[in-house]
């Protein structure tokens, strides 16, 4: 009987996997977490859906409203290894509205996760950081590790790639009122669940897409700044 439970968990654990593909024709795997499907590897298109170009953040800028991907120093091998990192105007293409479902660079049918549905997918994965850490299933477990498990490709500041190796950073479409936009992270105190985290929309963060027609349940919580910020 325990093997016949182990066997239907990998069962539901792979099928619980599918594929998408960019405008580049650069495919992901992706993975069904709390009802929604999600990329479970880094953006790396250097297109929106439609074909126009994101342009490469070469020199640096702190502009807010700047569009820009970063590669990691031109390397192809880390691009491979980490995908790109993007302003928060490119992640969302110039939306200026939370409220709405955002394409950004996402590809048709897939949209930026917004801070609801970040909320959502890390329900009962201790994505806050307190001190009560709700139990979750062994299964859901897998699948979240299956999402977080590429290395860790850190975040652009200012002139400089920070984090590298250490941390994962991630942008939602929601925005707050001080330059600075709701994202997510992991190091080695939260892996495999991710944290609420504020960066600067100058930053280069990771993308990660969320699959158009998911119905969000978990209602929004007011978010404090005691949680780890970026600058």
């Amino acid at each position: 009987m325990k093997k016949l439970i182990s066997f239907l968990s990998l069962v539901l654990l792979f099928s619980a996997c599918s594929t998408v593909r960019d405008c580049d024709g650069n495919r992901y795997r992706a993975v069904k977490l709390n009802g929604m499907y999600w990329m479970a590897e880094n953006l790396r298109t250097t297109h929106y859906a439609d074909g126009s170009p994101v342009p490469q953040g070469n020199p640096p800028s702190q502009d807010m409203t700047g569009v820009y991907y970063y590669d990691y120093g031109n390397s192809k091998d880390s691009v491979r290894k980490y995908g790109l990192l993007y302003t928060w105007a490119a992640a969302v293409r110039g939306a200026a509205s939370a409220s709405a479902q955002v394409q950004g660079l996402c590809p048709d049918g897939w949209h930026l996760p917004d801070d609801a549905e970040w909320t959502a997918m890390t329900q009962g994965c201790a994505a806050e950081r307190t001190l009560h850490r709700v139990p979750v299933s062994s299964q859901n477990m897998r699948i979240m590790k299956r999402f977080v498990s590429l290395p860790r490709g850190g975040y652009f500041y200012k002139d400089a790639y920070a984090n590298v190796g250490e941390g994962s950073f991630w942008w939602s479409s929601s925005p707050l009122e001080d330059g600075t936009a709701i994202g997510r992270y992991i190091d080695d105190t939260s892996y495999p669940c991710p944290y609420v985290c504020f960066g600067k929309m100058y930053n280069g963060y990771s993308v990660r897409c969320v699959k158009d027609g998911a119905k969000i349940t978990t209602p929004k919580t007011k978010l404090k700044k005691r949680n780890k910020e970026r600058q």
